[in-house]
């Protein structure tokens, strides 16, 4: 409850608390907003384009305001006349007390006349403040005992219990005095909240009719009035008391006491993230329904009582604006900044609204009823959220917005006793399942962006393997480069010597030898010894696996050499893969096979034409290349074995031996036509 107030505050001017037909009266006021409501498509036809939403809202506030009106305008004089028939007891059940004489006096005892009939509870929430005394309200009715006689009074405890007392009170059994819940006069016991429970002595019933008068006495503006009320066997109204007492005070200690944690963890993890506003929101939201909830911790206010009423009761349209602010920012809805200073100025216009009607004297319905868009707003906006995105987490916060605007409504009527409901406020237990739930949705959040996190970091922890693994590789390249950069060097360094050197004493030698005495014989060596050379440097140069250069490299130092001996070289090389394994060592034994060959048939042949030809071909299943060095000689002499020196001698071993270093297959035959025929099969794989 937001707070306790009387019935209707203008009692004292011959007017009745708020009862039936007061109800009724407000339904004069309904009834033509209804009709208007109905009516507005035919006058005004730019109403007929509004949303169905618009329309509901308009509807409702309209019958809200004409309730309010209703309630907060003098109510007629009911028909009840004073001491109307007593309430019967049961000897099983607790009996309801259904309405009760009140007067407006100081007077320390129960008065002899004045009394008025008005119906139980007299309390309306959202009347209209007293602007002055009488600060002192009576209340009486009477029960019968008599229908069980004097026997079931020894034998039965009757016992009476209220929902709810305002402020301080005194009871009054037959006369006289039995409770009183303040022991200081200057006391100011917030009661309030807590249900009330008062065992009749036995001594003082009498059988038949007993009277019980009860003294309210307030020194605010504010809760002059009782609440529903039953009296009967104590075992039943034990009953009755521990369960308001369960639902009305101590579930919403304990409720409070959990939201009062989750609000100091939302606190402290703000202040961890303070750019995070729909964090800030939230804990913002929590802290002011746990402040105004502290009312149920103490029985005096620590500030002057009308202060902590307005602050009480204001707190609820600062939390309505807040709880919008953070359902904008969490949904990130179109618009959120505007809409954000729209619905804090509706809650700063409805604090301000409230202020100014209790200091004219004015009920503050109007106040609550302007929170009303707000209300509706958060659910239409929860409600577009779970139709774009039906999430679970959006889900459950549009089910626990219903909650908070449901109990707010429920709380509201009961308070302007439009209808009893749960008979106790269910706000105080929503705004901790609305926030466990806002916490579990934000929490959810968090959760996937921690997950967004790790998912990061695992994929920069994959990318920094990769670059590692990478950036070894690329070492690794780097060192092989390095020393194929020393090999290539130290390669030039050696083919320089051996040119400069070597090379050049054997052609001083080879010139003196042709210019001199010397004789064929030696020129012809030098000349061969110039041309080993030249192939020993030429097997030096890089060829990365590629044995087409190579080839071309050997045609280069022997087709002069052919030429000027009267022999015509044929070239048939066609593309063919590379060899991963050809390295320079190998390089050489493949010039040296091809030396040895072309030597033999310059020396044994006597043809003139040379054929050179390469392709790629396939032996036992495997690929390979095919190197062949045809000539259109006399063949080779078939009257001795492959291996003999008809045509070669040493040098088809020596040919042999190179070949089988290199895991290649070396032949030799005759030609059809005439001649020999050199073939030296390179595999491309070894």
């Amino acid at each position: 409850m937001s707070r306790t107030c009387t019935a209707s505050l203008r009692c004292a001017h011959g007017q009745r608390p708020f009862s039936k037909p007061a109800r009724a009266a407000s339904f004069r006021y309904i009834r033509p907003a209804i009709s208007t409501f109905g009516a507005l498509p035919n006058r005004c036809p730019k109403t007929a384009a509004l949303p169905l939403a618009a329309q509901i809202m308009v509807f409702l506030i309209t019958a809200l305001l004409a309730i309010g009106a209703a309630g907060a305008s003098p109510s007629p004089a009911s028909a009840m006349s004073p001491q109307d028939p007593p309430v019967h007891l049961s000897a099983t059940a607790a009996t309801p007390i259904r309405a009760a004489d009140y007067r407006y006096s100081d007077a320390e005892q129960p008065p002899a006349d004045g009394w008025q009939r008005a119906e139980v509870p007299l309390l309306n929430l959202y009347a209209a403040p007293r602007a002055s005394p009488p600060r002192v309200m009576w209340v009486r009715f009477s029960f019968d005992t008599a229908p069980s006689g004097p026997a079931t009074v020894d034998a039965i405890p009757i016992a009476w219990t209220a929902a709810y007392m305002s402020e301080r009170f005194r009871f009054f059994l037959n006369g006289r005095e039995i409770y009183r819940n303040y022991s200081d006069p200057a006391e100011l016991p917030m009661s309030t909240f807590k249900p009330q429970l008062v065992a009749l002595p036995v001594g003082i019933l009498r059988p038949g009719i007993n009277q019980v008068a009860i003294r309210l006495e307030s020194d605010k503006i504010y809760t002059l009035g009782v609440s529903r009320m039953e009296i009967g066997p104590q075992t039943a109204i034990r009953a009755i008391y521990d369960w308001r007492y369960t639902t009305q005070f101590q579930g919403v200690l304990i409720s409070n006491s959990i939201l009062g944690v989750l609000v100091l963890f939302a606190i402290l993890l703000w202040l961890r993230r303070r750019h995070d506003r729909t964090l800030g929101w939230l804990a913002l939201l929590g802290s002011l329904w746990f402040v105004r909830n502290l009312r149920y911790y103490y029985e005096t206010p620590p500030v002057p009582i009308d202060l902590y009423w307005h602050v009480q009761i204001n707190i609820i349209f600062a939390m309505m604006a807040v709880f919008y602010c953070f359902a904008a920012r969490f949904l990130d809805i179109r618009h959120r900044r505007l809409w954000t200073i729209v619905s804090l100025g509706i809650g700063a216009t409805a604090i301000v609204s409230q202020l100014v009607l209790t200091s004219l004297g004015i009920s503050d319905v109007v106040s609550h009823l302007l929170v009303i868009p707000l209300s509706l707003a958060i659910l239409i906006v929860f409600g577009q959220a779970v139709l774009v995105n039906p999430r679970p987490e959006i889900i459950a916060m549009f089910v626990a917005a219903t909650l908070g605007v449901g109990s707010a409504i429920h709380d509201f009527g009961m308070g302007m006793k439009a209808w009893s409901g749960t008979h106790f406020a269910l706000l105080p237990y929503a705004g901790v399942i609305i926030f466990l739930v806002f916490a579990f949705a934000l929490g959810r959040r968090l959760i996937d962006a921690l997950g967004t996190v790790e998912n990061m970091n695992v994929i920069l922890e994959d990318r920094v393997a990769a670059a590692s693994s990478e950036l070894e590789r690329s070492q690794k390249q780097i060192r092989a480069l390095e020393v194929a950069v020393a090999l290539e060097q130290e390669r030039e360094r050696i083919m320089r010597e051996m040119h400069d050197s070597v090379g050049a004493n054997l052609i001083s030698a080879l010139a003196i030898a042709e210019h001199g005495d010397a004789s064929s014989r030696t020129v012809a060596t030098l000349k061969r010894s110039l041309t080993d050379l030249r192939i020993a440097v030429d097997s030096l140069e890089q060829v990365d696996g590629d044995i087409t250069p190579l080839l071309a490299s050997f045609r280069h130092r022997m087709e002069p050499e052919l030429r000027a001996a009267g022999w015509r070289f044929d070239w048939r090389v066609e593309d063919v893969p590379t060899l991963a394994w050809l390295d320079s060592a190998n390089a050489l034994h493949v010039l040296r096979i091809l030396q040895e060959a072309l030597s033999n048939t310059l020396t044994h042949s006597g043809g003139d034409v040379i054929v050179f030809a390469s392709k790629l071909s396939v032996r036992a299943g495997l690929p390979g290349i095919e190197i062949t060095i045809a000539d259109n000689g006399i063949g080779l002499d078939r009257s001795s074995s492959p291996d003999s020196n008809a045509r070669g001698g040493k040098g088809q071993a020596n040919m042999r031996a190179r070949a089988q270093a290199l895991s290649a297959h070396l032949s030799f035959a005759n030609v059809e036509n005439g001649g020999a025929m050199v073939t030296l099969w390179l595999p491309v794989t070894r």
